[in-house]
């Protein structure tokens, strides 16, 4: 097993200066800005005119993947403009030949849901366009109540422009210090002990190369974007480079739907049993995984109940059966 080199951890704080120049960035003509959306219909709108009107992007360059949407989200995204770039999650998997990989990696057709799952549509919708290596690819999350003032794409390209050697810029947002999670970070021996530099781990805000997410086996719920990090992590660290993460401090404190213990409860064990099962299977990250690996990881179903406080504290807590987040195919290996 190769040591971690240490992370390039890099914050932009959220003063006046910092803030002029992140309001000058401008989006290059290959960008492409990836908003997974499920009942959005409230507030999809009002990002995509965020990304038009004040980032600059064509309509052509924002792709909104609808996951489970039971609600009028693609009707308000064409409210705004007609010439946004709409699929849905179900119908891109079904067309675009993955059946044969989600066997291979056993992985229940009923557990193709979630974030991770729609980020996994999107990249087949991007891999069909025969995007460029270079191409950066960003991630926008679709519940930002005050996504004009954060400004988080702006924020990004301030990150790639100033490291733009860098594997992946994302956001560090105030008061989301995700204390619990770093404290996993500090049990002795954890290969990934550097991920705890980070201030916001889980932030969905974030920047990719195409030729790095074509590459990556992402995971299909909470887990997603720390498995995009370790997926970088272990890459950049085999290639002999330093792996590179960079953060950029907003200023402005980022308001979303605001998640309930319980939910955190569900989100941190999925997110820790990918790291626990990685860290058994000498820190490597799913991207290293050999097929059979995947197969075995995605049939470990945890079967325990295990106990989740109610909303609010309300009430003794209650025991629950939630299945673990599966790792996904990466783009080569559907068809």
């Amino acid at each position: 097993m190769h040591d971690l080199h240490p992370i390039k951890h890099v914050t932009h704080c959220g003063s006046v200066r910092a803030s002029n120049r992140h309001r000058s960035m401008v989006p290059r003509e290959r960008d492409i800005v990836v908003i997974p959306a499920r009942n959005e219909a409230s507030n999809i709108g009002h990002t995509i005119r965020y990304l038009m009107d004040i980032v600059g992007l064509k309509p052509e360059q924002i792709l909104v993947l609808i996951n489970n949407t039971t609600d009028g989200t693609e009707s308000a995204v064409r409210a705004v403009s007609s010439r946004v770039l709409i699929e849905t999650q179900s119908s891109v998997i079904e067309k675009n030949r993955t059946h044969e990989a989600i066997h291979a990696y056993a992985i229940p057709r009923q557990k193709i849901i979630g974030k991770g799952a729609a980020m996994f549509a999107a990249s087949l919708v991007l891999k069909a366009m025969h995007r460029d290596d270079a191409d950066r690819i960003f991630f926008l999350d679709a519940d930002i109540t005050n996504v004009a003032a954060v400004d988080p794409i702006r924020h990004i390209m301030l990150g790639w422009k100033e490291h733009p050697e860098t594997g992946l810029v994302k956001l560090a947002a105030q008061g989301r210090n995700n204390e619990g999670f770093h404290a996993f970070f500090g049990i002795p021996g954890n290969p990934f002990v550097d991920l705890g530099c980070l201030q916001w781990p889980l932030c969905g805000q974030m920047s990719v190369r195409w030729g790095d997410l074509r590459a990556m086996r992402l995971t299909n719920g909470y887990s997603v974007e720390v498995a995009m990090m370790v997926n970088l992590l272990r890459h950049y660290d085999f290639a002999g480079q330093p792996p590179v993460l960079t953060e950029v401090e907003i200023g402005e404190v980022l308001r979303d739907k605001r998640n309930d213990d319980g939910v955190h409860v569900r989100m941190y064990r999925n997110i820790m049993a990918l790291l626990h099962d990685l860290w058994l299977r000498g820190g490597r990250s799913p991207q290293e995984l050999t097929a059979s690996e995947v197969a075995d990881f995605n049939q470990w179903q945890n079967k325990h109940g295990y106990w989740v406080p109610q909303p609010n504290g309300q009430g003794a807590n209650k025991k629950e059966h939630h299945s673990l987040d599966v790792i996904l195919p990466n783009m080569a290996e559907c068809g």
